[in-house]
């Protein structure tokens, strides 16, 4: 396999084939002429990526662009992002490095400021696709990770191929199809320097503990186990994605009338308790862009099933849930006051 590069550089590897063939089998992935910005923090996974996409960049016609997140967790950040302006300009790339202040306190909080400043960084470059580097060692570990924590079906298939992140910019993972030791013998086999975070290896954080002791104790059990829950976990996207289209049909099928946002009442208590709960969970989020719990899906469930007009139910930022007698409403924070 000695294919030369476009750029004549070096030889195609077959890791270079892999996502090209990825590409050409979904072309509405990276598109040909986008712009991607590719989060990249140095490691193996995000590392290939950057450089696979480079080399298969003058079939596609790609804008590349690079943005950096430093957390302000490691004493290494300030030597981390400095690597990182190296390797951007070694290989001619825009690189953005944004510094937290002051540093988050949790995973949950870090993982919010880096899409944050992902949404902000890809609308100021207009970069419609924004590009991390997970694998599908990461699906497994986030299956897993969810599923301990009572997940729906939405949570147990959340690391997806593609997610909205705002207006216009879309989350994509090009590498879902390869596995960690994929990335590691990517980056050993073109030449890759890879910065190595020693918080991965910090057993406070429970997703590390995850990696490090529960997914070994798993493949020490059978073998490939965590190939079978990455292809578990694309199974429950798809799934998913299924049932969401044909909420999305339930859905406009109660409404009061077509193309509003009120929901006939009558309509939504015909349908199954399970198919009211997730309708009323879809109703809410769709309409004020807010996530109920399960538990607090299940609580407006039940104050709903009291015939006749009731009391507005507050629910977060300022909206209110308002039952008449034959219509459902919600209602904004502005005409609530």
């Amino acid at each position: 396999m000695r294919t030369i590069l476009p750029s004549g550089k070096q030889p195609w590897s077959r890791w270079h084939h892999r996502l090209h063939q990825l590409l050409l089998d979904d072309p509405s992935l990276l598109p040909q002429g986008s712009g991607l910005l590719i989060a990249i923090s140095g490691g193996q996974d995000s590392l290939a990526l950057t450089r696979l996409l480079l080399d298969l960049r003058e079939q596609h016609h790609w804008q590349l662009q690079l943005w950096h997140g430093n957390h302000n967790w490691r004493q290494d950040a300030a030597a981390n992002a400095q690597h990182l302006q190296q390797v951007a300009a070694q290989w001619g790339l825009p690189l953005t490095v944004d510094c937290a202040e002051p540093a988050p306190k949790s995973e949950a909080a870090a993982r919010q400021w880096r899409y944050e400043r992902l949404q902000r960084q890809a609308e100021t470059s207009s970069c419609p696709l924004v590009l991390t580097g997970h694998t599908a060692t990461d699906r497994a570990e986030t299956l897993l990770f969810n599923l301990i924590r009572g997940a729906d079906l939405t949570g147990l298939s959340s690391l997806r191929q593609t997610r909205p992140l705002g207006a216009g910019i879309t989350v994509v993972r090009p590498l879902l199809a390869f596995s960690r030791a994929d990335t590691q013998a990517c980056c050993e086999q073109l030449g890759l320097l890879v910065w190595h975070d020693i918080t991965n290896a910090d057993r406070q954080f429970s997703r590390n503990r995850l990696r490090l002791d529960v997914i070994p104790e798993l493949e020490a059990l059978n073998p490939g186990a965590t190939q079978h829950l990455a292809r578990a976990a694309q199974l429950l996207e798809e799934l998913e994605g299924q049932h969401s289209a044909l909420e999305a049909l339930a859905l406009e099928a109660i409404r009061s009338e077509p193309g509003r946002a009120d929901l006939n009442r009558q309509r939504w208590q015909e349908q199954p308790i399970k198919l009211q709960k997730r309708l009323l969970h879809r109703w809410v989020q769709q309409t004020s862009q807010q996530q109920l719990s399960a538990a607090l899906t299940t609580e407006i469930w039940r104050q709903l099933q009291k015939p006749g007009r009731r009391p507005p139910i507050a629910l977060s930022h300022g909206w209110q849930l308002q039952a008449e007698a034959c219509m459902l409403k919600l209602i904004p924070p502005a005409a609530s006051d």
